[in-house]
């Protein structure tokens, strides 16, 4: 587990920016779009880990940047700065931030597809 200022910190390196009074309005923006980016890699996350989807989501949600991000490491090291970056450009560099968001999208289906291999499955003859 990170805490959601790495990832947010991390994201500021892709963007290549710098903690700052110029980047202070990614910072207020910032724990609402971890919680967006972190439910949509929900299901990649429980992939993951081997779990399946229960009927009942119980999303991990964040309220400051000191608190703990509930996902597996390689959900948090890639899309999620990703998606983060992407997002919080949107409105001031629009054709940057669909680059970031489709390299996002990328990752979590890889990730998804990757999680699935090597899983065998039994095979039932039924006759």
């Amino acid at each position: 587990m990170r805490t959601a200022e790495e990832i947010y910190q991390k994201s500021l390196a892709i963007l290549g920016e710098e903690d700052g009074e110029e980047t202070a309005h990614f910072r207020r923006r910032a724990v609402g779009l971890i919680n967006l980016v972190l439910s949509q890699c929900y299901e990649t996350d429980l992939a993951l880990r081997g779990e399946s989807v229960p009927a009942v989501q119980e999303l991990c949600q964040i309220d400051t940047l000191d608190q703990l991000v509930d996902a597996c490491d390689p959900v948090l090291l890639s899309p999620l700065p990703l998606g983060l970056a992407g997002y919080l450009i949107l409105e001031e560099e629009p054709a940057r931030a669909a680059a970031l968001l489709e390299r996002y999208e990328r990752e979590r289906e890889l990730m998804r597809l990757r999680s699935r291999r090597g899983r065998r499955h039994k095979i039932r003859r039924e006759y």
